[in-house]
């Protein structure tokens, strides 16, 4: 019988190919100089096309591979703080995608990255990510425009959710108020970041990560490198 790849047994499973259908993929795939022309000329999904068209600054087959292992969230809904405790309510439209709901024993990341929360189309949106610290998996999520303010209050219930981990703010624009928002409440685990001051000639610790040139290559290549080799 004919030998599959593990690629191409994903694939037959996830979208129930016939054998005819799996053999002419293959025989088509063989006419072509690079996987990557083929992937461009005949994507199985318009995920995949998106990917593979085009230039990319992250490694096109990675991606492919890492597109292929989207799950859907367990949950939707909103976290919020009840007393002194935060409760997950499921709500079709709510803000909230919970993909692992805390775990025992395991570390958390949240990472927070501001918008204004203006309602017209081409305004930037606010992401809060909830990151197993040990897979570097996508735990939850909050996606929406929402203010600076609103954003820190789910940033606080998110974090008593997941046991108070660190949380990190891009500290860029409207991020330095959802900063000092978390900063009042007395958020227990607030990223900081050591830089050095120019005018004082000292190193000082400062609240929340800052993009800017120097900090913004250092981060997507190091995203880049992880990306490319599959690290996890």
């Amino acid at each position: 019988g004919t030998l599959w790849s593990p690629e191409e047994l994903f694939i037959q499973k996830k979208y129930g190919l016939t054998l005819e259908q799996m053999m002419w993929r293959r025989w088509k795939m063989n006419q072509y100089k690079s996987s990557e022309t083929f992937y461009q000329e005949f994507p199985i999904n318009p995920e995949e096309a998106f990917v593979v068209t085009g230039s990319c600054y992250f490694d096109k087959t990675a991606l492919r591979l890492y597109s292929r292992l989207v799950k859907e969230p367990q949950a939707q809904g909103q976290v919020e703080l009840i007393g002194e405790e935060a409760r997950f309510m499921r709500t079709p439209e709510g803000p909230t995608k919970i993909w692992e709901f805390p775990k025992p024993m395991v570390e958390y990341l949240i990472s927070v990255d501001c918008s204004e929360g203006l309602e017209h189309g081409d305004s930037d949106s606010t992401h809060v990510q909830v990151i197993n610290r040990e897979r570097f998996s996508q735990a939850a999520a909050i996606h929406g425009k929402i203010d600076p303010t609103e954003t820190a209050l789910k940033a606080y219930a998110l974090g008593r959710l997941y046991r108070w981990p660190w949380i990190a703010v891009e500290d860029n624009g409207p991020g330095l108020a959802c900063l000092l928002k978390l900063k009042e409440m007395g958020y227990p685990r607030l990223y900081r970041n050591r830089r050095f001051d120019v005018d004082s000639q000292k190193e000082s610790d400062k609240l929340g990560w800052h993009t800017d040139q120097r900090t913004r290559p250092l981060m997507l290549s190091e995203l880049r490198s992880v990306i490319r080799n599959q690290s996890y």
